[in-house]
């Protein structure tokens, strides 16, 4: 998530949150540590002029998780 401070509270006690940003390899990467599926689902980002870039973006960011982790499954949706 962006901002962790906009999840409920009931939320936050449940899951683990990382906040960055799709397009942030790091931040993703972070995200998909420890787990072995990954559902990512990106919206389309309306404050950019290169959306097919943005996409590129999030693509490689979720490709370099999933090599660096133990990720089996993904599911990858876009509204492109």
């Amino acid at each position: 998530v962006r901002d962790a401070a906009r999840l409920a509270p009931e939320v936050r006690a449940r899951v683990r949150v990382v906040e960055g940003a799709l397009d942030d390899a790091a931040a993703v990467r972070a995200a998909a540590a420890g787990a072995d599926a990954l559902f990512l689902n990106v919206p389309p980002h309306l404050a950019t002029d290169d959306w097919a870039g943005f996409q590129r973006a999030v693509g490689r960011a979720a490709a370099g998780a999933i090599a660096a982790g133990a990720v089996r499954h993904t599911v990858f949706v876009s509204s492109a």
